[in-house]
């Protein structure tokens, strides 16, 4: 707006000094009048050139603090940028960090889950091993119980005679003692002897 000012003084000085050029020669009343005026506007021109020189200085000044604003406000920028960057950089490291162990410990419980159901198959099959041991075990059980029942019995019928009758084919009887360990025939019994030392 002052510089706008200084230019319309100036047009007003450049046609007041045309008048003044005119007026030479002609009556100095209206000489002095307008020499008068030209005073009064060259000293407005001057004040209003140093207003403007006072407003240019200050722009550039504004400028100038404006520009070091900025830079300092250029380097924050960058350095919250680099920041930015660097912890990125180390968050995408840490997920790739994590994602592996991830991973890992996927192919771990893979592997754990392998080895779980190979040990569950492998004790279903002792279970069934077991069940089928422990029907054995009572067959074989009852079949000695059978067996030790059937020696008593023969033990108890030996204990309670004195021999065989007709086991030579000749009617004579044929002492125990002479079928046992020991006896003349004792291949007769020597099995059952054998048998009673195990139970």
């Amino acid at each position: 707006m002052s510089e706008k000012k200084a230019y319309d003084y100036k047009q007003k000085y450049q046609k007041l000094e045309e008048v003044a050029q005119w007026a030479k020669g002609h009556d100095t009343r209206f000489l002095s009048g307008w020499l008068y005026d030209m005073e009064q506007m060259q000293d407005r021109i001057t004040a209003l050139e140093a207003e403007v020189e006072k407003c240019r200085q200050a722009l550039v000044e504004q400028r100038r603090r404006m520009g070091s604003e900025y830079d300092d406000l250029d380097a924050k920028y960058k350095k919250l940028q680099s920041n930015a960057s660097w912890e990125l950089n180390d968050y995408a490291k840490t997920c790739e960090r994590l994602n592996g162990e991830n991973r890992n410990l996927k192919e771990e419980v893979k592997t754990c889950r392998g080895v779980i159901e190979f040990w569950e198959d492998q004790s279903a099959s002792f279970e069934a091993q077991l069940e089928s041991s422990s029907k054995e075990n009572s067959a074989l059980s009852e079949k000695v119980e059978r067996l030790e029942k059937g020696i008593s019995a023969v033990e108890s019928l030996i204990n309670d005679s004195h021999g065989v009758y007709g086991l030579h084919l000749n009617g004579d009887l044929a002492p125990w003692a002479s079928l046992r360990t020991g006896g003349q025939f004792e291949e007769w019994l020597l099995d059952f002897d054998e048998a009673l030392k195990e139970g």
